[in-house]
């Protein structure tokens, strides 16, 4: 893990989240990641299964650990801005 960026894993295979639009998803997240300028503070990955299927489109945001369920297109610009503000904050505090 890269301790100068935020990584947000997406869900993009197994059985539920791509039937919910995750696969969309993760390309609107990229999307999002380049349109608010982040590329060099945001990545993002898409991963496998990561057994919180109930809840899918599920993302991911390390270091934090934070978990974003029912993902929609509508709540990508606050998750990547949110979590680009936290890495900002928590390096100018070290």
């Amino acid at each position: 893990m890269n301790k100068t960026m935020v990584e947000l894993h997406i869900c993009t295979s197994g059985k539920t989240c791509p039937k919910r639009g995750s696969c969309e998803i993760a390309k609107k997240l990229k999307e999002t990641v380049s349109s608010l300028n982040l590329d060099d503070k945001v990545l993002v990955h898409e991963e496998g299964c990561m057994g919180l299927c109930r809840s899918g489109p599920n993302i991911i945001a390390m270091p934090y650990g934070t978990k974003y369920g029912y993902v929609q297109e509508t709540d990508l610009p606050k998750i990547v801005q949110e979590n680009a503000d936290k890495m900002a904050a928590h390096s100018k505090t070290g």
